[in-house]
């Protein structure tokens, strides 16, 4: 049986002269394929599964983030071109403006550190683009003292699974955010505020 592809599509279509279907790549996808190959990595033990399940999982995250906060910026600011000013921004970028624009000052996120989610966001993001730009992966011996790259370092099981642990982490405090807002979403500074559930649906799975 072929894996499933989760593929979004909006429930409400117009018929008008002509019709338009516009689809996204859900997160889901990116963490079930994430999971094939962490699975095939523990299985073999072979760095080529390990480099796509690192690879997996940044884009699980960033597709999570820039998929749900898509539609919490532009329920926020619908004056602006959103498809637009989205398709121009990073995660950093629109976390900054979740926290900095679409919650008022009365708003209480106690102890919950976006800057903990961007920082290892972006320590993971940098493992992904290690493999993904090319850098050497090499490990050389110079009078009996090996020196790996940093690319090599990353190909242990010890390694992966302390990155694994980091992306937990992001995932559970930006949940912990998520049941926040819904709490107070009252206090959001949004045009039209979205369905409870839609912030149950904003939280990741953690893995």
């Amino acid at each position: 049986m072929g894996r499933k592809h989760h593929i979004t599509l909006p429930e409400n279509i117009g018929l008008k002269d002509s019709v338009t279907a516009t689809s996204w790549l859900a997160p889901q996808f990116f963490l079930e394929e994430f999971e094939s190959y962490k699975q095939k990595y523990f299985q073999k033990g072979e760095n080529k599964d390990l480099v796509m399940a690192y690879i997996l999982l940044q884009f699980y995250l960033e597709n999570h983030f820039h998929y749900y906060l898509r539609f919490l910026i532009g329920g926020g600011f619908s004056s602006l071109k959103v498809e637009e000013w989205n398709g121009k921004c990073g995660v950093k970028t629109k976390l900054d403006w979740f926290r900095d624009h679409l919650v008022s000052n009365s708003f209480v996120i106690n102890g919950l550190d976006f800057e903990f989610i961007k920082d290892n966001y972006q320590a993971i993001a940098d493992i992904r683009n290690s493999f993904a730009h090319g850098h050497p992966v090499t490990e050389t011996s110079n009078g009996g003292v090996k020196v790996r790259s940093e690319a090599k370092d990353f190909l242990t099981r010890q390694k992966f699974n302390e990155i694994r642990g980091k992306a937990n982490q992001i995932c559970e405090l930006w949940n912990k955010i998520m049941t926040e807002v819904q709490n107070q979403k009252s206090l959001l500074k949004m045009a039209k505020l979205p369905e409870p559930h839609f912030f149950n649906n904003c939280k990741f799975e953690v893995f």
